[in-house]
């Protein structure tokens, strides 16, 4: 995906989500993000499962999605903040977060947020 400024499309608010879709994600706080020679890896800190105990590498859009997750959020709201950042089809955008989002909780990167954590808006 390129950088773009561009409007927000329309096409986003359908593609590929049912309608009713309002799972929240973010990322587990096991993880930090740094960028080591300009790469960016995610870096286990404290405990943490064996899966988990490994050093993941994120390319640029990666880096992005987890910044988008360090606070509960919809696959609909990353994607629209996607659109806002790059340019490329909206669809194909929700399909590589959706993606994005199920290799981090099949990783254990990401977590579904609780029911209370989707009314305040933020991870407790």
């Amino acid at each position: 995906m390129e950088r773009a400024e561009k409007a927000k499309s329309p096409e986003m608010e359908t593609a590929g989500l049912p309608p009713n879709d309002m799972k929240r994600f973010y990322v587990n706080g096991r993880h930090l993000l740094r960028e080591i020679a300009g790469l960016y890896v995610l870096i286990p800190v404290g405990e943490t499962d064996a899966p988990q105990n490994r050093i993941t590498a994120l390319n640029e859009t990666g880096r992005f999605l987890w910044m988008q997750f360090q606070h509960p959020c919809t696959v609909a709201e990353a994607a629209a903040a996607a659109e806002a950042q790059y340019t490329g089809q909206p669809a194909e955008m929700l399909r590589g977060i959706e993606n994005f989002v199920r290799a981090g909780l099949r990783a254990g990167l990401l977590r579904e947020a609780s029911a209370a954590e989707k009314t305040e808006g933020k991870a407790v």
